[in-house]
């Protein structure tokens, strides 16, 4: 366990746990564990970024953090996250066969998310709508944390094109104390479960939140 960030199923039950946390930018062990509960097997999934030739970057460049896989049509997608305050805001789509490997992910596509940075994914039972959950964090006066938590929500797509369809917006209610949400999954088809980790002053918790409020634009 290097960085364990975010956890899959397929419709076999086998589990994918993805240990590619990569704040620094300088792993070159990315790795997904494929952890099957029927036979009591684990496997292994190696991967490395079709675009990352510097370990690390310059901190403009810093974009190869991980926290947000789902698996879909026998396919696994990662989605990226940039360092916060240094990167360019762009999370980008990467693909992964759901098999034992060494593999070069497919950079599928890419989206700007204005002042976001992705902590994980899902998509809903059957397909049909993609959401990513991210967060805003800044220090007011230099010392007071402040955090704002938004869900992107993508539907219409052509195939796997995911940011490709049209987008909406859920703006998760304010907390009175900082908070890091950094799970998801949908409770059922309007509705989307989030849990934060444990923070300074707040334990760790979970909210329900519905995907049909919604709104077209966002205040960074």
């Amino acid at each position: 366990n290097k960085d364990w960030e975010d956890l899959a199923a397929d419709v076999n039950g086998r589990l994918y746990i993805g240990d590619f946390g990569n704040n620094a930018n300088r792993r070159k062990d990315l790795c997904i564990y494929i952890f099957d509960p029927a036979a009591n097997t684990t496997d292994s999934i190696l991967f490395t970024y079709p675009d990352q030739t510097e370990f690390p970057p310059p901190p403009a460049r810093a974009a190869f953090d991980m926290e947000a896989l789902f698996w879909w049509n026998d396919t696994l997608h990662l989605f990226s996250k940039n360092r916060l305050g240094k990167g360019d805001y762009i999370t980008r789509h990467y693909t992964l066969p759901a098999q034992p490997g060494r593999y070069t992910a497919a950079l599928v596509d890419s989206t700007l998310l204005p002042k976001r940075v992705v902590t994980t994914a899902a998509i809903r039972p059957g397909g049909g709508q993609v959401a990513l959950l991210s967060y805003y964090f800044k220090l007011v006066l230099g010392f007071i944390p402040k955090t704002r938590t938004s869900i992107f929500l993508w539907e219409e797509f052509p195939g796997s094109l995911f940011f490709r369809g049209t987008r909406q917006v859920v703006k998760v209610r304010k907390c009175l104390l900082p908070t890091l949400y950094e799970a998801i999954d949908y409770a059922d088809a309007q509705t989307l479960l989030i849990a934060s980790e444990s923070v300074p002053l707040r334990r760790a918790h979970w909210r329900l939140v519905k995907t049909t409020k919604t709104s077209r634009n966002i205040r960074p």
